[in-house]
């Protein structure tokens, strides 16, 4: 997700395999890995994060998530105009 990471790429990709390979392996269904992940994500943020940082670092990954899961739309389906564009990212017709 983060653009620029103090991380390589191969630890990243290492580490995310290892946790693809776990849920494959215990034959997870979506909404079961979905609730794993999330609640290591809380213990990670209750635990190891600061509690005067938590709620900053809680909304970056929050709008980071949100980011890297929108569906991208084609420019001509979305009005320039900025009320129907919040209404279109509700879900709102225009």
């Amino acid at each position: 997700m983060p653009v620029q990471s103090r991380y390589s790429n191969e630890e990243f990709e290492a580490l995310m395999h290892d946790v693809f390979l776990t849920l494959e392996k215990n034959k997870s269904p979506k909404d079961l890995s979905i609730m794993v992940l999330g609640n290591v994500l809380a213990n990670i943020f209750q635990n190891q994060i600061a509690e005067n940082s938590r709620e900053d670092m809680v909304e970056h990954f929050c709008a980071a998530l949100r980011r890297s899961t929108m569906v991208t739309q084609q420019s001509e389906n979305v009005s320039s105009d900025p009320q129907q564009q919040r209404q279109h990212k509700k879900g709102k017709p225009h």
